[in-house]
């Protein structure tokens, strides 16, 4: 496992504090505890430009390599896939399920959305998962890590790369779902909403 960090935008912190922020010519709007902590996390992903530039350098280093990337929600998949250009991609998700460039390819990175990737496939053929978000499922998090390591894996040593956001929600999901245990909206009141009272 290693874990890489960037830092908190600016739009994070505005979100955190406002329950609003403007990006990308999008308004995301926080009305409520629930709301805010998904907001949170969708500003910790797709919406961070430095964690996309971080997964895009991470990938040029495993270009030869079979890569396995988890991500949570919708606007993830779609700017990741703008960054993996002519790469073969196969994609698991609620819409799409195609292993054929996983299949055919040393190179190909494999998108899967926790909650349709990270059971019951076999992607042994792969040595290497980047979480470019954190699951808050400690059971979908201990599954996906299953994936590459299953019998038919001939390496020794398997890859986690965990790219978080430093001082974010995202530590605490990770310290979380790595114990064993789900991170909750009532944990996310608890660690962030309360405090600021």
């Amino acid at each position: 496992d290693q874990t890489y960090y960037v830092d908190k935008t600016t739009e994070y912190k505005k979100m955190h504090k406002h329950g609003i922020v403007e990006v990308d010519d999008t308004k995301l709007i926080a009305d409520f505890p629930a709301t805010k902590f998904m907001r949170l996390r969708q500003l910790c992903g797709a919406y961070n430009k430095d964690k996309l530039a971080m997964l895009s350098d991470l990938l040029d280093t495993l270009e030869n390599e079979r890569v396995i990337i988890f991500y949570s929600f919708v606007e993830d998949v779609e700017r990741i896939k703008k960054l993996l250009g002519d790469r073969p991609v196969s994609q698991i998700n609620g819409a799409v399920k195609d292993l054929t460039a996983y299949e055919e390819h040393d190179n190909a990175v494999v998108l899967c959305q926790y909650q349709s990737g990270a059971r019951g496939h076999n992607l042994q053929k792969g040595g290497y998962i980047i979480y470019f978000d954190p699951t808050v499922s400690p059971e979908l998090f201990d599954q996906s890590r299953g994936r590459i390591r299953r019998n038919g894996q001939t390496r020794s040593v398997v890859n986690y790369y965990h790219l978080l956001v430093r001082g974010s929600i995202e530590e605490r999901i990770l310290d979380k779902v790595s114990q064993g245990l789900e991170y909750t909206v009532d944990d996310y009141i608890n660690d962030y909403e309360r405090n600021e009272e």
